[in-house]
């Protein structure tokens, strides 16, 4: 828990300087199709979730911009055989620190996120339900996509979100330790509204 009040202490910080510009809140919403990648992956499927939560958007010169946000969303996969995979749903509260190119309407986004995770759901009993003691607590890892937003506030857009730690904690042994090198991965895909402040 300290080292996501440690990103959120350096947000505010960088958002410093940008806070006398223009200024703009909302909320976004939409469906997560979340995955697991890596060496050690298989027997995966395809998990459909949701994400929503708020935002704040700060602009740092005519084009660029500053967003962050704080969501609750999904991931994991479903599959239902035992295997390396996931076989659990990951509810994660994430925060991503975005810089956004705007060319008139059209925007281009990529940046860093910081996640922690509040519940594993297991897709079936036969897939022993440890629960969030498997997983690890915090992940890191970064985003980038693009999206629309009109005169009005309006915003519809698309971000691909992976994981660059991996999912499941290590496991030591007497002799060893060993790591499944499994990460998540999401296509989401939102809908937004942002409201001028200053």
């Amino acid at each position: 828990m300290r080292i996501l009040a440690v990103i959120i202490s350096i947000v505010l910080w960088v958002y410093q300087p940008v806070m006398a510009q223009r200024l703009q809140v909302g909320a976004k919403g939409g469906g997560v199709l979340a995955f697991a990648s890596g060496t050690d992956a298989s027997n995966g499927a395809f998990r459909l979730g949701g994400h929503g939560g708020l935002l704040t958007r700060a602009g740092i010169g005519k084009h660029w911009k500053l967003q962050t946000e704080l969501l609750y969303t999904q991931r994991g996969d479903r599959t239902l055989t035992y295997g390396p995979s996931i076989g659990y749903r990951l509810d994660y509260i994430q925060v991503p620190l975005l810089a956004q190119y705007h060319w008139d309407d059209l925007f281009f986004e990529a940046g860093p996120t910081a996640s922690r995770l509040l519940f594993a759901h297991s897709n079936t009993e036969e897939i022993t339900p440890l629960g969030k003691r498997i997983f690890r607590p915090y992940d890191y890892g970064y985003a980038l996509g693009f999206g629309y937003q009109d005169a009005t506030g309006i915003t519809i857009g698309w971000r691909y979100s992976a994981s660059i730690t991996p999912t499941y904690k290590a496991v030591d042994f007497s002799v060893s330790t060993e790591q499944v090198r499994i990460h998540h991965n999401a296509v989401e895909f939102y809908l937004g509204y942002l409201l001028q402040v200053r």
